[in-house]
């Protein structure tokens, strides 16, 4: 872990590792343009997700506790909601998507992370443009 995280969130993100939800059907948030995924695969430091066209992707443990803290450091929460702005094209990514990314390779993932957070009522998501989530633990 870099310095730019918190030990609260690596705690948090530590304990949700334990109870993932592996093989269950998850959306990406956009009601639109949202792709079923499920987590495929898992180590004590990432875990590999497999979208409904087949694609794979792997997602660093240290992108999960990026994305919280940055959620977290920024106070968003239902008063304060933060765009998601998802882009593969990392010029166009807002600070939430940067956040993950940096600590995922490059690699733009925060359409997995929220979804994983949601399912255990650490986030909450807006699947309406502009997409959003916030912090509801």
């Amino acid at each position: 872990m870099t310095n730019t995280v918190c030990k609260s969130c690596e705690l948090h993100i530590q304990g949700l590792w334990k109870h993932l939800p592996v093989d269950d059907k998850l959306r990406t948030p956009d009601e639109h343009k949202g792709v079923f995924f499920q987590i495929d695969d898992i180590d004590a430091n990432s875990l590999r997700i497999q979208t409904e066209g087949g694609s794979t992707v792997l997602i660093q443990k240290t992108a999960f506790v990026a994305a919280l803290h940055h959620l977290r450091l920024n106070r968003h929460d239902s008063g304060n909601k933060c765009e998601i702005r998802s882009s593969n094209n990392p010029a166009d990514s807002g600070p939430l998507c940067a956040a993950s990314r940096e600590h995922n390779d490059g690699v733009r993932c925060i359409n997995y992370i929220l979804p994983i957070l949601a399912f255990h009522g650490i986030v909450s998501i807006d699947g309406t443009r502009p997409n959003r989530t916030w912090i509801v633990c």
